[in-house]
């Protein structure tokens, strides 16, 4: 786990309030910054892919939104992944799809192949040069659907319903 993970790991099961007010104050940055404030979280500097200003604006206000209100899930989501998760893996059924970049710093794959040797129906995409944002760019036709040449998605494949913007 990368050192920024293990610190805000660590305040969610220490000092959750703390770890309040800090995404409390990254939101507000946000907010008032460009979106590379944001994007710079998320992104490698090891991928030379640009990121589309239209992409960059839809991950700063989605990150806005998350925190600006109330942040009880981020921190929750922080405590979660430092605890045991008490799940039988191998009784799980269904198929699953992980997919993960092989340069993404925020959720290193490491965690991918140790949830697929303890999923048994798991399936890993592995996105060659692919950070935190390039994977879910990349990946949103092939999960959620194919995008025609309008931008409208093809929900015969995926009744989710994703954002269409992200997918440029």
């Amino acid at each position: 786990m990368p050192a920024v993970q293990r610190l805000v790991t660590r305040l969610a099961t220490s000092a959750p309030s703390v770890l309040g007010g800090l995404f409390r104050g990254q939101a507000w940055l946000a907010e008032r910054l460009d979106p590379s404030f944001v994007v710079d979280q998320y992104t490698s500097a090891e991928v030379d892919d640009p990121i589309s200003e239209d992409v960059a604006a839809i991950v700063r206000a989605d990150f806005v939104e998350a925190l600006a209100e109330r942040r009880g899930g981020a921190v929750t989501e922080f405590r979660t992944t430092a605890t045991d998760w008490d799940v039988d893996f191998a009784s799980i059924t269904p198929s699953v799809g992980l997919w993960y970049g092989d340069t993404d710093t925020n959720v290193p794959i490491d965690g991918a192949h140790w949830l697929e040797r303890e999923l048994p129906t798991a399936q890993l995409h592995v996105l060659q040069g692919a950070d935190h944002i390039r994977t879910l760019t990349r990946s949103i036709p092939e999960v959620c659907g194919e995008i025609d040449d309008r931008g409208n998605w093809d929900r015969s494949t995926n009744e989710a319903s994703p954002h269409p913007r992200l997918a440029g």
